[in-house]
C-alpha cells in the first residue's frame, strides 16, 4: 500500500515570485526508501516539508493528487496536519541543536510526543523515553535523558532527535540531510539505525547531497534540478548508468581517488563526463613553511593534543582526519597561533611562531590565513562583502578597490557583488567571498577547517577546483581538515589520521588510504559509504 501519492505538485512562494516545486511526482510504498537528490535550491526539502504540511507561511500548494494513506490531502486544515505530523510521519533534520528545544532536557522532549498523540499513559512515559533512547543505541539512557541538546556530541543528538521522531510508530521517516554534519563513523551508526528501522517496516524519505549515503540505503531516488524531477529509477540504474547530462555531472563532481589532479566540475557530453585535468602543481620539497613538533594542548586538566608532529611544504596539500573530538580543530588552533600549546612547537617559514607574543606575530599574520566552515558565523553581518574582503589590506581605498574587485574576479565572483551582504548570497557564493579574503594578503598557507562540509556536491566542487588552481598559481600550501575522506583523497598528497587527540597513522595520502596499517584507520575507511559508478 502507498502511503503517499502525488501527481503534479507545484509550490509557489508568491512574495518571492518563485516556483519551488514544478509539476513533482511522487510516490512512496510501505517499507521503501526514496531518496531524492540534487543541488542547493533544486526543491529537495520544500518537496518534502510540503508531505507534511510544513512548506512555510505564504506558499501556494496545488496538486493533481495528493493522498496520504488514502486521505486527499489537499483538503487537509493546520489540525489535520499537526495531527498526521509525528503519527504519520516522524521528521529528521541536519541540525539536530536547531530542531531539539535548547531549554529543555532531551527525555521532555521526547516525552511531548508521547503526549501529544497519547501514545502511552503518563505514568509510563519516562520508562517508554528510556526504551526509545536505548532503540536508538543512545548509552546511558538515563543520564542522556535528564541532559539537554547542548550537553550531547552530535551523534548523540542526532540519535535523540531519531527518537523523537519514532516515537509515535510512525510509519513514514523523512530524513533531509541527516548526516552532513557527522563524521564516518557517527554517519555509519545513523545509517544502521535508519536501516533498522527499515527492517522493522518503516518507510523512508531520505534527502541528501551526498550520493554515496544515497547508494547505501535507498531503493529508488529522484533527480531534482530547479524544482523539477529530471530523473527517477531504481537507485542502482541511476546512480551506476544514469540516462541525464544534469545526473552524470553531479556524479562526475563526487571527489574520490579517482578524480585527484582533474576538475570536478565536468562537461557532461556525448553520454559521458569528461573531467579536465588541474593546472599542474609544484611541490617545493626544501624547507617546510609550517614546521609543527610535540604540539600538546589542553583544555582545563583534560589533554586533547598529545605529542602531534607533521610539517607542510609550498604547494603541499597535508589533510587531517579523524572522528569529532579528535584533536583536528584544536590542531588548526595551535597552527594559526589562536592557542597557546603547553608543549611543542610551531614554526612558520622557518622561524618560531607559537608561542610568541600576539605584539611579535601580528605583522607575520598575513602568511597564515584560514578558511571556515561556515564563513558566515565569522563574517561581520553589518559588513558589505567588498568590505570584508578589503579588512586584511592595507594602503588607500581606491588601490584596495581595485583590488577586492580583482580578488573577487578571480573566485568566480563579479565585481558588483562588493556593495552587498553576506547573508543575501548563496552557501557557494560565501565560501567563494571566504577564499577571496584569505587570499587578501597573499598567505602562503591556508588552513582549511571543514570548508566544503556544508556545500551540495556541485558547489563542493566549483570550491574544491578554485582551490587547486589557486594552488598552482600560487604555490600556496593548504593545511585540509575534513571528516569526508573522499574529499580529502581527491586533494591531499599526504594525510594525518588523528584519534582522542593523538596521530595514529600518516603518509601518502593513497599509502594511507589503501594500505591502512593502523587499526583505527582501516576502522574509519571502512565506515565510509561506497558509490558504484561508471562514470
Amino acid at each position: 500500500m502507498s502511503l503517499i501519492e502525488v501527481e503534479d505538485l507545484r509550490v509557489t512562494f508568491p512574495k518571492a515570485g518563485v516556483e519551488a516545486v514544478r509539476g513533482v511526482s511522487l510516490s512512496i510504498a510501505e517499507g521503501e526508501c526514496v531518496a531524492i537528490v540534487g543541488e542547493s535550491g533544486s526543491g529537495k526539502s520544500v518537496t518534502a516539508r510540503t508531505l507534511v504540511g510544513l512548506t512555510g507561511q505564504g506558499a501556494t500548494v496545488t496538486a493533481s493528487r495528493f493522498d496520504v494513506r488514502g486521505r486527499d490531502a489537499r483538503r487537509f486544515g493546520p489540525r489535520d496536519w499537526r495531527r498526521l505530523r509525528g503519527r504519520f510521519a516522524g521528521l529528521v533534520l541536519q541540525d539536530a541543536l536547531v530542531s531539539l528545544d535548547p531549554l529543555r532536557t532531551v527525555g521532555a522532549e521526547i516525552a511531548e510526543v508521547l503526549a501529544a498523540h497519547d501514545v502511552v499513559p503518563r505514568a509510563g512515559r519516562t520508562e517508554k523515553v528510556l526504551e526509545l533512547l536505548d532503540a536508538v543505541g543512545v548509552p546511558e539512557p538515563e543520564l542522556r535523558a535528564a541532559q539537554y541538546p547542548h550537553q550531547l556530541s552530535g551523534g548523540l543528538r542526532q540519535r535523540a532527535l531519531i527518537a523523537s521522531a519514532i516515537a509515535a510508530d510512525p510509519p513514514l521517516l523523512i530524513a533531509d540531510e541527516p548526516t552532513t554534519a557527522l563524521d564516518v563513523t557517527v554517519q555509519a551508526q545513523i545509517l544502521r539505525l535508519l536501516a533498522a528501522r527499515r527492517a522493522e517496516g518503516t518507510a523512508l524519505l531520505m534527502i541528501s547531497h551526498d550520493l554515496a549515503v544515497v547508494s547505501s540505503i535507498a531503493d529508488r531516488v529522484l533527480v531534482m534540478k530547479d524544482g523539477v524531477v529530471v530523473e527517477e529509477g531504481p537507485t542502482n540504474r541511476v546512480l551506476s548508468a544514469p540516462e541525464r547530462d544534469y545526473t552524470r555531472l553531479l556524479l562526475a563532481a563526487v571527489p574520490s581517488a579517482a578524480s585527484r589532479g582533474t576538475r570536478l566540475s565536468a562537461i557532461a557530453t556525448g553520454g559521458v563526463s569528461l573531467r579536465a585535468p588541474l593546472p599542474e602543481r609544484r611541490i617545493d620539497h626544501g624547507s617546510p613553511v609550517v614546521e609543527a613538533r610535540g604540539l600538546t594542548a589542553e583544555y582545563g586538566r583534560r589533554r586533547v593534543v598529545d605529542d602531534v608532529s607533521f610539517e607542510v611544504h609550498p604547494g603541499e596539500t597535508v589533510g587531517i582526519v579523524g572522528e569529532s573530538g579528535s584533536g583536528k580543530t584544536t590542531v588548526a588552533r595551535l597552527v594559526m597561533g589562536l592557542m597557546k600549546p603547553v608543549a611543542g612547537q610551531v614554526w612558520l617559514d622557518g622561524s618560531p611562531w607559537s608561542g610568541l607574543p600576539e605584539r611579535e606575530r601580528r605583522p607575520r599574520r598575513s602568511v597564515i590565513q584560514v578558511i571556515s566552515q561556515n564563513p558566515l558565523d565569522s563574517f561581520d553581518p553589518r559588513y558589505t562583502v567588498g568590505r570584508l574582503v578589503a579588512e586584511p589590506l592595507g594602503g588607500p581605498w581606491k588601490s584596495r578597490a581595485a583590488r577586492v574587485a580583482e580578488l573577487l574576479e578571480r573566485v568566480g565572483l563579479p565585481a558588483d557583488l562588493a556593495g552587498r551582504h553576506p547573508r543575501g548570497l548563496s552557501g557557494g557564493q560565501r565560501q567563494r567571498v571566504a577564499i577571496a579574503r584569505a587570499l587578501a594578503p597573499r598567505p602562503r598557507v591556508l588552513v582549511c577547517d571543514e570548508p566544503v562540509s556544508a556545500l551540495d556536491v556541485s558547489v563542493q566542487a566549483q570550491v574544491l577546483d578554485l582551490l587547486g588552481e589557486i594552488q598552482a598559481a600560487d604555490g600556496t600550501a593548504l593545511i585540509f581538515i575534513s571528516h569526508d575522506l573522499g574529499v580529502v583523497h581527491h586533494i591531499s598528497d599526504r594525510v594525518v589520521v588523528m584519534r582522542e587527540g593523538r596521530v595514529v597513522e600518516d603518509g601518502h595520502v593513497d599509502e594511507v588510504f589503501f594500505l591502512p596499517k593502523h587499526e583505527y584507520t582501516k576502522e574509519l575507511l571502512g565506515a565510509v559509504p561506497k558509490l558504484a559508478t561508471t562514470l
